[in-house]
């Protein structure tokens, strides 16, 4: 015989416990305090997020579900429980991935559970330094803004028409920046960094090829060249 769980009040005088979990189709995670349960969370997984690694889910995992609960974890001491070894190790890993960067950032705040001993050692051991804003002060390191300036005019020259489809242009607006003159430099960053000019990723229309990636390659840039021209 069994019984049904019942989730308990929780008592912020004692240490919460995040106990996360991740399979091939969901994410799912427990909230407890002194072995019994506060909140439960799960949630299905889409088809790209079921092409992720187990490691990228298990990341996922802990990223959603600190963010979930961060009105029970906020200022306070907490544990993370994973059955997955290399997250254990998170601290010591070097963050190379996008969707490492991505839950990262997506947890740097300024709120207190974020900027604790935890998150300062945390990205002290990763060599990173940390530039933190607020909502009235958003500069940080004056470049970044200028950036973000840069980018945020270029999509809005692309995409206007058609937001949705931001996320084509993400490495053309890559290559855009990387590739253009940059007054500080006197160069490109991209001849900065290899010695030589970029190609022109220009194609003539008569291009033929016999790669089938190349090919649709060539065809998504004529379909984006085109949806662009005709709202111009």
């Amino acid at each position: 015989m069994t019984t049904t769980p019942v989730l308990s009040l929780p008592d912020f005088s004692k240490p919460f416990v995040l106990e996360t979990d991740a399979c091939a189709i969901g994410i799912g995670a427990v909230l407890m305090q002194e072995g019994g349960p506060i909140a439960l969370f799960s949630k299905p997984l889409g088809p790209r997020a079921m092409s992720l690694s187990t490691y990228e889910k298990e990341l996922m995992a802990v990223g959603s579900t600190v963010t979930k609960w961060i009105h029970y974890l906020q200022g306070r001491h907490f544990t993370i429980k994973t059955d997955h070894e290399s997250i254990k190790y998170f601290l010591e890993q070097k963050i190379t991935t996008g969707i490492q960067k991505k839950w990262l950032m997506k947890l740097l705040d300024r709120d207190k559970v974020l900027t604790s001993n935890f998150w300062q050692d945390l990205f002290k051991n990763l060599g990173t330094s940390l530039k933190l804003s607020t909502a009235y002060h958003p500069q940080t390191d004056g470049q970044t803004e200028r950036l973000n300036a840069c980018l945020e005019n270029y999509f809005r020259c692309m995409t206007s028409h058609q937001p949705k489809n931001l996320m084509s242009w993400l490495d053309l607006a890559e290559w855009w920046y990387n590739t253009s003159y940059h007054t500080s430099l006197k160069i490109s960053p991209f001849k900065s960094l290899y010695g030589y000019e970029a190609p022109h990723l220009a194609f003539p229309p008569s291009t033929i090829t016999s790669v089938d990636s190349v090919e649709k390659y060539l065809k998504q840039r004529e379909n984006l060249t085109y949806s662009q021209g005709s709202f111009n």
